[in-house]
């Protein structure tokens, strides 16, 4: 992402937010400004699909602007993303699926050794699912979590749970 400022400005710190849909934004990241600069550039990750970015300035003298809302869509050829929390679990693990398919799907778990523990039907409708996964009677150890379509072909990347 990169922006440009008046050179006149009185800005104290940018502060990029983004949005998954476009209405809640959430802090990414805040960048202070420097004298004698008027351009600014920064690199950002971004999951597959769409997301929203704008830029929140706060001025020396206590008042804020936005600009403008830019969306911005990837659709990567690599794996989707997923994350799992927390990490390590007790009762109940989560998982986020960042992926452009849509329809039915699998999430699957599997032990250290590549033993598969469990394979649950899911339904994704967004690029931004959100799946929550019963750990309770899970014995301690180590698990592979990973997504798959309907067919079961793997789509996303494979991240590590840890039951305590």
């Amino acid at each position: 992402m990169q922006w440009k400022v008046n050179a006149n400005s009185n800005a104290g710190e940018f502060v990029i937010e983004h949005s998954m849909d476009g209405i809640i934004f959430t802090q990414s990241l805040k960048v202070p400004s420097a004298l004698n600069n008027n351009f600014y550039k920064q690199l950002l990750s971004q999951e597959t699909g769409t997301s929203y970015y704008r830029i929140k300035l706060l001025e020396y003298n206590g008042s804020l602007n936005y600009s403008p809302v830019i969306s911005i869509r990837t659709n990567c050829a690599g794996k989707d993303l997923i994350t799992v929390y927390p990490n390590p679990v007790s009762l109940k693990l989560y998982v986020k699926i960042f992926s452009t398919y849509r329809g039915q799907g699998y999430l699957v778990i599997k032990s250290a050794i590549g033993e598969q523990i469990a394979k649950e039907k899911i339904q994704i409708a967004t690029n931004n699912s959100l799946t929550e996964m019963n750990f309770a009677n899970y014995i301690p150890g180590v698990y592979m979590v990973y997504f798959t379509d309907d067919k079961g072909e793997k789509i996303s990347e494979t991240k590590k749970g840890i039951k305590n």
